[in-house]
């Protein structure tokens, strides 16, 4: 192992507030995996169509959307800390309220109202890491975070599945504010608050944002960001939900333990894959994770019954392992502090284009054409991001570009 990734390691990545920051992760993550399959079945109870349904999930995305910009910019002056504990109470209130939810429309307006909760909580959570972590650390840093949220949602969509076959379909809501309402108290007792070390001018600040933006690996990022997002969310959170209930005879409980499989094999592939982030670079694992997840897709595309269905997830589960942690340690490797928190919540608004356009494309498609015409439109979106990498530059050397390492 390299003497200098072994160092750091012990410096950052065990240090008690990242430590938190996990534990904190991994109850939300327990609490959203318990409803990820539940919520289109949930609108269809409520007599919503397909493209009704997929708009439930892509109300929550389109309003953290609209809510990131806002949040990046209180960030930069506020720091992580506030930000991350507000995220969480809201979603947690709001997720809660579903409970009472009787028509569509109470359904569609409260998980929009978490997506301000869940706007907050993420630019938070990205602000603290670019500031705090070294870019040689960050494929791991971020390879933790990810596997933080996959031990606390591993086990969530089966969870949920067998809630809802034995007490209905609103009891992983109550359950999920609950976990929330846990990761809150965590936050609220061992995460320091981060921020930049100073203030720069207003004509300084406009300098450092137009460097990010004027960076073309920057962009390549946000597509690979927004592309994986649709890609996951509009596959794991609609597609494969409905797809295997209405199509291939499956109950919640059997399509929560298919999710299941493949995360586990995501949290497999994930910690060992991020090592390698940081050792090899980010952009020969985009581009063997983006190649990987076509593959997969295209599975899913001729797929016809339950067995190739997860096999099909377990190759998605190994791509998603491979290059998720890709686009934030990018992001984060060209960040600098000042500004750290208004790049990052770019960063959450291509993420939730992606959720938002994907999963109601793929509603829409699929209700009007197919479920496998929704996935042969996502591997193909993938292939664009896969071609995009063949021109980002590599960013992992770049040390003090966040304006941290340097001080």
């Amino acid at each position: 192992m390299d003497p200098d990734l072994n160092t750091t390691h012990v410096s950052s990545l065990r240090s008690p507030a990242l430590i938190a920051l996990l534990v904190t992760a991994f109850f939300v993550a327990l609490g959203f995996g318990l409803i990820v399959p539940i919520i289109p079945t949930f609108a269809r109870e409520l007599d919503a169509t397909l493209d009704q349904a997929a708009a439930v999930v892509s109300a929550f995305a389109l309003v953290r959307l609209a809510s990131s910009a806002p949040a990046g910019w209180i960030s930069d002056r506020l720091g992580s800390r506030r930000l991350i504990i507000a995220g969480l109470l809201i979603v947690a209130a709001s997720s809660a309220a579903i409970v009472t939810a009787d028509s569509y429309a109470d359904l569609l307006v409260l998980r929009g109202i978490g997506g301000v909760g869940s706007a907050a909580f993420v630019v938070g959570l990205g602000q603290y890491l670019v500031l705090t972590i070294p870019s040689r650390e960050r494929g791991r840093a971020q390879g933790l975070l990810q596997g933080a949220f996959l031990s606390g949602g591993a086990s969530g969509p089966a969870v949920g599945g067998l809630l809802v076959d034995r007490f209905g379909l609103t009891s992983p809501f109550f359950i999920y504010a609950l976990t929330l309402g846990v990761a809150a108290v965590i936050a609220y007792l061992y995460i320091a608050d981060v921020r930049a070390d100073s203030r720069p001018t207003p004509e300084s600040d406009r300098g450092l944002l137009a460097g990010v933006l004027s960076d073309q690996t920057f962009w390549i990022a946000m597509l690979m960001a927004l592309t994986l997002s649709w890609a996951t969310q509009g596959i794991r959170a609609f597609a494969v939900s409905v797809y295997g209930i209405e199509d291939l005879g499956m109950t919640p409980g059997e399509v929560g333990l298919f999710l299941t499989v493949a995360a586990v094999v995501h949290a497999v592939v994930l910690l060992p894959a991020s090592q390698l982030i940081d050792r090899w670079g980010r952009r020969p694992m985009a581009r063997l994770g983006l190649l990987i997840y076509v593959a997969a897709v295209a599975f899913m595309a001729v797929s016809t019954s339950q067995e190739q269905l997860l096999a099909a997830l377990v190759t998605q589960g190994v791509a998603i392992g491979i290059v998720s942690s890709v686009p934030a340690a990018v992001v984060a490797d060209i960040s600098p502090a000042p500004v750290a928190g208004r790049v990052v919540s770019l960063s959450a608004i291509a993420a939730d284009i992606g959720v938002v356009v994907g999963v109601q494309t793929m509603g829409s498609i699929s209700q009007r054409a197919s479920f496998a015409a929704a996935f042969w439109v996502t591997a193909g979106l993938l292939v664009v991001a896969l071609a995009s990498s063949l021109f980002m530059r590599e960013t992992l050397e770049v040390e003090g570009a966040a304006g941290y390492e340097a001080s």
